[in-house]
């Protein structure tokens, strides 16, 4: 069963409070990957568990931000279509959405190799910790 959002009647507030959930979710539960990453290596890290949460917490917050920016491309494309939908225009629509798909294409491959980049690698625990990031990067855009 088929259920039409339409923000044009009714109440507003629960219609715009169950679109926004699953963002403010995603965006939480980025954050706890970062913090359950950041107690793993703390308690497991032995001698060096300074070294190895300094590293860990460079690339959860190298990670952070590009899963906000992302999210925030995602959701002014999100706008953008939904404006030229509501506007009749359905094959334009189409078109913007194949351009947003090689948008995020082209982001994934430069933040991928890009990364390593970004992230300052000054021991042996970065490197071996960066590789890690620029493999989930994929999987945030």
């Amino acid at each position: 069963m088929e259920r039409d959002h339409d923000f044009t009647q009714g109440e507003i507030v629960p219609q715009l409070v169950g679109f926004a959930l699953p963002v403010l979710l995603a965006l939480f539960l980025q954050t706890m990957y970062g913090a359950v990453d950041l107690m793993v290596v703390g308690r497991f890290g032995g001698e060096l568990a300074n070294v190895y949460v300094s590293a860990v917490s460079t690339g959860s917050q190298i990670m952070q931000t590009v899963t906000v920016v992302i999210t925030g491309l995602a959701m002014g494309l999100t706008v953008y279509v939904a404006r030229i939908i509501g506007a009749g225009q359905r094959e334009r629509a189409g078109r913007i959405i194949g351009g947003g798909i090689w948008l995020f294409g082209v982001l994934t491959i430069i933040l991928t190799g890009g990364m390593r980049a970004l992230t300052p690698i000054s021991d042996s625990i970065s490197i071996t910790y960066s590789p890690v990031l620029r493999a989930g990067i994929p999987t945030v855009s």
